[in-house]
């Protein structure tokens, strides 16, 4: 018997073949010189196709604002550079920010693995997808209300797609990512808030909600960009209550409304599973 070595995820294992096993292995190749700089153009001269930057401008034109992109990602079983000044991730981020692309989906695609928590995504994917301006999704093949059949394959395999699943929060993180998007919603719209306060979560048999109500100020076009920002079905957003009164000083309108934010909870040593 003999002792070979095989890498194993970031580790490496020591197993025992018998002398007469035959032990094959990728060749060899040789690493880019500059990863990055091959990433960039790569973007920028791809085969049979405009470069990515002129592809996300063309369809931001043609989508107006409510434009939004998805890119899918790899789980932690495959050895993909997203971290680091190496990442093929960031750079197709950065590009879809500079075509004003705000609403930008990444999706883990982890077949019929299971769900990942968050401290196993952080260790394979950019910190960047934790700044609250970009949606991180998992498939999550064994939860059938985030499936829906399409139909099946000559061979009669059910085949199923992903619909747009319920974000999962913390309860204290669901508060927070709210809070960021309804601020983020009135600075982007020109508005002023003058009440904001966090209403008290619920439960329903779709998953938890938290809630806000609000009282600002301003152009009633603000306030109607602010609703087409935060009413979002995919992001499971909902304004529920909404009234209008002119302002003090005309043209301005002074506007209440509540916001609430569907999401399923993930356990934390703060909020344990019920």
């Amino acid at each position: 018997m003999r002792t070979i070595e095989l890498e194993f995820g970031r580790q490496h294992l020591q197993l025992r073949i018998p002398d007469s096993a035959v032990v094959r292995s990728l060749p060899d190749s040789p690493a880019l010189p500059c990863p990055a700089e091959a990433i960039r153009t790569a973007l920028a001269q791809p085969l049979k196709s405009l470069p990515f930057a002129e592809l996300a401008r063309q369809r931001r034109k043609t989508v107006g604002p409510d434009c939004r992109a998805l890119l899918v990602v790899s789980d932690n079983t495959r050895p993909v550079p997203y971290q680091g000044s190496d990442s093929i991730l960031l750079p197709l981020i950065d590009q879809l920010v500079a075509a004003d692309i705000r609403r930008i989906d990444v999706l883990v695609a982890a077949g019929t693995h299971r769900v990942l928590s968050e401290t196993e995504l952080k260790t394979f994917l950019p910190a960047r997808l934790w700044n609250g301006d970009i949606r991180l999704l998992q498939h999550d093949g064994r939860d059938p209300s985030h499936l829906r059949q399409v139909g099946t394959t000559p061979r009669g395999t059910e085949a199923w797609i992903n619909t747009h699943p319920m974000p999962r929060f913390a309860p204290d993180d669901a508060s927070a990512q709210l809070l960021k998007s309804e601020r983020d919603a009135v600075e982007q719209a020109g508005l002023k808030i003058t009440e904001e306060n966090l209403l008290p979560s619920s439960e329903t048999p779709y998953g938890s909600i938290v809630a806000v109500s609000v009282k600002l100020t301003g152009p009633f076009g603000g306030v109607v960009k602010m609703l087409l920002a935060l009413q979002t079905p995919t992001a499971w957003r909902t304004v529920t209550k909404l009234a209008l009164r002119s302002d003090a000083q005309p043209p301005n309108v002074v506007a209440s409304l509540e916001l609430n934010q569907y999401f399923q909870p993930i356990s934390t040593p703060e909020h344990p599973p019920k």
